[in-house]
Parts: C-alpha cells; structure tokens; sequence
C-alpha cells in the first residue's frame, strides 16, 4: 500500500501509527496536525492516503467543493474472494495477475490477483485474490457470498490447473469503488485545487 511504501521509506522513530487524525492546518511553514485526542503537533508535509469519505471530512473545511465531490461519487461494489490452494510449482500460475477487458467471455470476472506472487507465503501455498462485480456487472452486489465465492473458484479451475482450493473466502466490498465521472480532467482539476 502507499502507507507501508512511505513507512518503509522513514526512520521507525518518525512513524505515529493509529492515532486518529481529527484536523490539519497548512501554514507557510508546515502543517499543524490535531488528534482525536486533543494532542497537536507540526509537520513538513501531510499525505493523505485515505478513503473518499474519510478523506472529504477532513478536508471540508479547507476546499467544501472538494469534499463535496469525493462523497457525491457514485461507487460500484465489487466482490472479492480469497484463495488458497496447494500445488506443485509446475501448475503455479506466474506473474502478478491480470484484468479482463470488457469484451473478455468470462463472466462477470473483473480480474485476478496472485497475492503470493505479490507477497510470498512462507508455507509454499498459492494464494488468489478474484475481483467480481464493479461497474460492468452491477448485478452481482445481489448474489449471494456462497455464489460469489462458487464463481470465483469456477474460474480460477477454468483458467488455471489447480486442484481445489483449501479456504475460500469472500465479501462484498461496499459501498464500493468511487466512480470519478468525467475523466482525467476532473481529477486533474481536483488535484490542483487541493495542493494549492
């Protein structure tokens, strides 16, 4: 995540982990940063690595349009199931994983994560992530967790030569994945008004 790629990046020192940031203040020279419980301190910089709803309560008060923007998006729910198989190294699936386009036959599959591509198991097992639903295949924030998860391994064996998974475990993420209208202007336009 970003938020470990710059904690890996600082002193351990200078990491304050869960502490709940209630308000900022820029100012000419830094950034004054309120806690929920009450502490305060100043800061070079502030990134914000946070979800749109998070982020536009904090931000209201320094650009309303903004915040307004963040939390009026409409959001597509994706469903996500996790994986694990057992397998021979012959059969591992190789890279990263992948995304189907809109024109790919596979259902109402969005793509595919091999976690432990990503993030090696120390016990050899594989570990798959499927991504089902968004905004292509709305109708799928309707099934039922069993079917998602049914449907997950139906196209990971489909795809792949694997035996049956051990765990299978899904979700629906909701509310889901913000749907920026209006392209990279947009978000252009709203990066420039926030680091102004």
């Amino acid at each position: 995540t970003l938020a470990e790629g710059l904690a890996a990046r600082l002193a351990p020192e200078a990491l304050e982990l869960k502490k709940g940031l209630d308000d900022f203040a820029l100012g000419e020279e830094g950034v004054v940063l309120t806690y929920k419980d009450g502490f305060s301190e100043k800061v070079d910089r502030l990134v914000l690595a946070l979800d749109g709803v998070e982020l536009s309560r904090l931000i209201r008060r320094h650009d309303p349009t903004l915040s307004s923007a963040l939390v009026q998006s409409p959001r597509a729910v994706v469903g996500v199931v996790n994986m694990v198989f057992r397998q021979d190294s012959s059969s591992r699936p190789n890279g990263y994983g992948m995304l189907l386009g809109s024109r790919h036959p596979r259902g109402s599959l969005l793509g595919l994560l091999h976690v432990s591509d990503v993030f090696p198991r120390p016990d050899g097992l594989t570990h798959l992530c499927a991504y089902f639903g968004g905004r292509r295949f709305p109708e799928v924030s309707a099934w039922p967790v069993s079917t998602l998860e049914a449907e997950a391994v139906k196209a990971v064996k489909e795809l792949y030569a694997l035996p049956d998974p051990t765990m299978v475990k899904g979700r629906f993420a909701r509310p889901g994945i913000p749907q920026y209208e209006g392209g990279q202007g947009l978000l252009e336009n709203l990066r420039s008004r926030f680091h102004s």
